[in-house]
């Protein structure tokens, strides 16, 4: 039984999310600007609704379906399915190839891996959706901060 006092990864993210958008935002460079109407539907709307719909519904899924076929027990499968999906999450959001891909890849795999990780826990593509947009503000917020001077 968990603590009460001992919080879950997500609300973990959801409190750490914009100290760690500023940081990436200020150390490696990221940016999310939402300068337009068009831009802030489609990085708080448009975006994590497909990706979710592509990185869980479908990727995580099948990943997990596949793995429990194959005779895999419950916790490796969703612990693979959750890997899988995270590693597929850092590969399409890595922007920079210019030597900082490792560092690039371990950025991304940590909002991943929590989405992958809610995912897991409740199977609701739509609390990874909120969580995925609540992330994207955080990043565009840390970016107006940082690159507003």
């Amino acid at each position: 039984m968990r603590s009460p006092i001992e919080p879950s990864p997500a609300v973990l993210a959801v409190v750490l999310a914009p100290m760690a958008a500023l940081a990436a935002s200020q150390y490696l460079g990221w940016r999310l600007p939402l300068p337009t109407l068009g831009s802030a539907l489609l990085s708080l709307v448009l975006a994590p609704l497909i990706e979710e719909w592509v990185m869980r519904s479908l990727l995580q899924s099948g990943l997990l379906q596949a793995a429990l076929r194959a005779g895999w027990n419950a916790r490796a499968a969703e612990t693979a399915a959750a890997l899988g999906a995270a590693l597929a999450f850092a590969a399409a959001h890595v922007q920079h190839l210019d030597g900082r891909l490792i560092v690039s890849m371990l950025g991304w795999a940590v909002p991943g891996l929590v989405l992958a990780w809610l995912w897991s826990h409740r199977h609701r593509t739509l609390d990874c959706v909120l969580l995925h947009a609540y992330f994207n503000a955080c990043m565009a917020a840390a970016s107006r901060i940082t690159y507003s001077a």
